[in-house]
């Protein structure tokens, strides 16, 4: 009896290894048994850019700023800027800060983030930004296999929408776009007889 419910356990195993990607092959022996943990995640993140140059092309002023959510509901949102020459190398200025919004809401295309960030020169900036999507929204989707004969197999497919985006605000930028990830993922290991 307990060698044929250990058989079925290994046999599931087996199933579940091809679905994934896997070959019997691969799988354990059939003494063996097989834990299955899947997971979700959630993403949602934007980002902006703008660089100013000198007429020479040489001093070039670079701002940016971006949004990170994840699954847990915590939304990042950070700030960088800098000022440099780069025929001769010399910085000028380079700041950046991140922190926690005050304010993040997800429309159906539209991302709005508030916060007041410390800097890294020790001083403060107060972002109040509105990503909103323009044109055609691209989507990807892949899917990876990993598999360690005998030990384990990880199947990770991850759905990625991204979208250019206008940012209005406190800040203005040249070049932007809102980006949303769902991901599911299934890690099977192989217990030893």
């Amino acid at each position: 009896m307990r060698r044929r419910l250990l058989t079925r356990t290994a046999g599931a195993a087996v199933g579940l290894l091809i679905g994934l990607g896997g070959t019997a092959a691969l799988a354990a022996p059939a003494s063996a048994s097989a834990t299955v943990q899947q997971y979700r995640y959630d993403d949602h993140s934007t980002f902006a850019s703008t660089d100013t140059f000198s007429a020479d092309g040489c001093d070039v002023v670079s701002r940016s700023a971006g949004t990170n959510s994840a699954s847990g509901g915590a939304v990042t949102i950070y700030y960088a800027s800098s000022h440099f020459n780069k025929c001769t190398g010399q910085t000028f200025y380079s700041v950046w800060g991140q922190g926690p919004t005050d304010i993040y809401d997800v429309g159906r295309n539209s991302v709005r983030a508030v916060a007041t960030l410390p800097l890294s020169d020790g001083s403060h900036i107060h972002l109040d930004l509105t990503w909103q999507g323009i044109g055609p929204v691209e989507h990807t989707v892949s899917t990876s296999v990993h598999v360690v004969p005998g030990v384990s197999v990880d199947r990770v497919t991850i759905q990625t929408t991204t979208q250019q985006a206008t940012v209005t605000g406190t800040q203005t930028f040249g070049k932007a776009n809102i980006t949303a990830s769902k991901g599911t993922g299934t890690h099977v290991s192989i217990g030893q007889p």
